[in-house]
């Protein structure tokens, strides 16, 4: 998740195993102004994290039992209503350092 963040963000570059920058293009958070990561953002991150793991050669709603939009909609109501705000504020805190 935290590569998939850093890919958007900073630059697909540097999200990179070896950590080395080869940037070409600045990552679309720069590009749009996104100083900080949000609950709409990490969702965003872990559907597409989620959909980098699978065989799938094309994007769709469900992949066999698995609902990309239920997934989506799961996890950014946990971080919008805080069930564990405590949890949420460190999370926050690790991924907007």
């Amino acid at each position: 998740l935290v590569k998939v963040l850093k890919h958007i963000f900073v630059s697909p570059s540097s999200a990179l195993l070896s950590g080395e920058l080869k940037s070409t293009r600045p990552g679309n958070g720069k590009l749009h102004g996104m100083c900080k990561v949000t609950a709409e953002h990490i969702t965003y991150s872990a559907v597409h994290a989620r959909y980098s793991l699978t065989s799938c050669k094309k994007w769709k709603q469900h992949d066999g039992m698995f609902d990309y939009t239920d997934f989506y909609y799961r996890i950014l109501n946990f971080l919008t209503f805080k069930v564990d705000k405590k949890w949420c504020h460190s999370l926050y805190s690790y991924l907007n350092r």
